[in-house]
């Protein structure tokens, strides 16, 4: 959680405090943005990892619908022409068992493991954006010192923040192992728990545990960990920087609801 000790910048120049109130506004747009993203990976990781356990008991436990959508077609047609036909009426009894379970809800199974990407991607696009603002605040004139210290903080701790989001943003180019000038990357060694390759590896958008990792413009392999740690890095250089400003009116906190 996140205070802001007041509602308004306590101020001379209204001007001022009107566009660094309008950058906070920002800072707090997409550090709100991660917030939910880190919530929704969350969430997902659980459900991927409930439906992998439930994986083996889910056919003794479950209808079978297809057979049963095939049997009945078989009733409707006859015999002969159900196995002459079989690869065609085996499509269209899939296609229509499909559509009754997106019709109650039930997400196609790449589209759910596609999620936990998602919101792993929004997390790591909503820092990259609190940490631009960041510096925007930080070069404006009368920001005080903190602001700059804070975003240095933040670049050291997070180190391919920039690169993972930059590869993620141009996945043109990247996939093809190519640079922002269409030069071939030059890949560095890579060795952690997911690959070792003493030539390098060109990654893009592989989860590794909690971590979002892509290989970056400088040929080395980024990582991102979406997780309560990375996140409370941000809350405290936020609130770190909040503190350094006068505020007056009423204070608040982020998130401000039950």
């Amino acid at each position: 959680m996140v205070t802001i000790p007041g509602q308004w910048l306590d101020a001379h120049d209204r001007a001022w405090a009107f566009g660094v109130e309008r950058l906070f506004g920002l800072i707090e747009g997409q550090y709100v943005d991660a917030s939910v993203a880190l919530n929704l990976f969350t969430e997902d990781m659980a459900r991927a990892d409930a439906r992998l356990a439930s994986s083996g008991q889910k056919g003794d436990e479950a209808p079978d619908e297809l057979q049963d959508e095939l049997c009945r077609r078989e009733e409707e047609i006859g015999s002969d022409r159900f196995w002459r036909e079989y690869p065609k009426i085996q499509r269209e009894a899939m296609a229509a068992v499909l559509q009754r379970r997106w019709a109650r809800g039930e997400w196609p199974d790449d589209f759910e493991r596609r999620k936990v990407f998602l919101h792993a991607h929004l997390f790591v696009f909503a820092l990259d954006g609190f940490l631009r603002t960041l510096g925007v605040l930080a070069d404006t004139p009368g920001a005080p010192d903190v602001v700059a210290d804070g975003a240095a903080g933040l670049r050291k701790a997070l180190p391919h923040l920039k690169g993972v989001r930059d590869s993620a943003a141009h996945i043109e180019d990247r996939g093809r192992g190519l640079n922002k000038r269409g030069q071939p990357l030059d890949l560095k060694p890579i060795d952690n728990s997911l690959v070792k390759a003493s030539g390098g590896v060109l990654g893009l958008s592989n989860l590794n545990g909690s971590k979002l990792g892509y290989t970056t413009e400088a040929g080395e392999y980024g990582e991102i960990d979406v997780s309560p740690v990375t996140l409370s890095l941000v809350r405290d250089t936020f609130q770190q920087i909040i503190n350094a400003f006068p505020w007056r009116g009423t204070a608040r906190t982020i998130p401000h609801t039950a």
